[in-house]
């Protein structure tokens, strides 16, 4: 009766034994996204922009967002990313007269471009070497 017992029960183990063990994995679902237009930079002087119609004064020269907030200069690799403060500033940075006064700057402004290695310059200075 043992015998026959385990050629019943034993068929049965072997096959709660092979099923698949639980699967696992990501499904990637793609919907469409509301991306606001990237802020244009307007040329303002040899090798620097400004960032038109900002709240704040934020140039852009040599790779680097320089944000103007009450006397003190901060840096940034990125428009709105984490900023550091800094002593000095780029030559043509420096040289603005009344920094504050670019904030809600309205001007020949162009789309931000992939930044360049190198000498960054504005379009009034690749007009010029034509």
């Amino acid at each position: 009766m043992k015998a026959i017992k385990l050629l019943f029960i034993a068929p049965l183990g072997i096959l709660g034994a092979c099923t698949p063990a639980a699967a696992s994995g990501s499904i990637v679902v793609s919907a469409p996204a509301y991306v606001p237009p990237a802020p244009g930079l307007a040329y303002v002087g040899p090798g620097v922009e400004v960032v038109a119609d900002w709240d704040a004064p934020v140039f852009f020269a040599d790779n680097f967002f320089w944000y103007w907030d009450g006397g003190m200069w901060f840096r940034s690799a990125a428009l709105g990313g984490e900023r550091i403060r800094v002593r000095e500033v780029p030559v043509a940075v420096a040289r603005l007269h009344n920094p504050g006064a670019y904030a809600h700057f309205r001007g020949e402004a162009h789309a931000i471009r992939p930044v360049p290695v190198g000498r960054v310059q504005g379009p009034r200075m690749a007009a010029r070497r034509r």
